[in-house]
């Protein structure tokens, strides 16, 4: 008997709402490209805004306007690590960066 193999594909649609010339179908967007765009989606949606579920995204935007320090920069960090832990179940998150432009704010 052969092996069974288990693989998930991840589809979305593509944000342009461009057309397939081929199929007249959406244009559609795979595995991890459909990841990335769930994240950046997270992460740059803020809180309140998904109706019926108040806690779905994060306080980036807000954090954004902040003077630019450590403690600004540390917490920019620590809300884009929380956002993905909690809301993105198909990321295993090893490390996020943080480079703050201190000069620039």
């Amino acid at each position: 008997m052969p092996a069974e193999r288990v693989s998930k594909a991840f589809k979305d649609i593509s944000a342009s709402f461009q057309i397939n010339p081929l199929n007249n179908d959406l244009i559609g967007i795979l595995n991890a490209n459909a990841i990335a765009r769930s994240i950046r989606n997270l992460v740059f949606t803020s809180r309140g805004d998904v109706p019926f579920n108040p806690v779905l995204g994060s306080r980036v935007n807000e954090i954004l306007f902040d003077p630019m320090d450590q403690i600004t920069s540390t917490a920019l960090k620590e809300e884009i690590e929380d956002t993905i832990n909690n809301f993105e179940p198909r990321v295993k998150l090893i490390e996020v960066q943080v480079n703050p432009d201190y000069e620039g704010n």
